[in-house]
């Protein structure tokens, strides 16, 4: 159970961060409001589920695919 003492603003769901990738911009146990979409540009960051789990990841898309980044330099791509 996680526990949400701040403003609660109005998004469509919120999640919790889990892990280090997405630092110095989201830290690990942070919580984030996200606005659900079907439309994302190259260049944003956003969820994507890949086989059942969640990732908040930047994504690049170009005529070779989607590229899905972490932030961390501890991560490459």
């Amino acid at each position: 159970t996680t526990q949400y003492n701040g403003h609660i603003p109005n998004h469509d769901f919120a999640l919790q961060v889990n892990g280090d990738s997405m630092e110095p911009m989201f830290e690990d146990k942070e919580i984030i409001f996200i606005d659900k979409t079907k439309q994302i540009n190259s260049g944003q960051i956003g969820i994507f589920v890949i086989d059942g789990e969640a990732y908040l990841k930047k994504v690049f898309i170009n005529e070779e695919g989607i590229r899905l980044v972490s932030l961390n330099s501890k991560y490459p791509d």
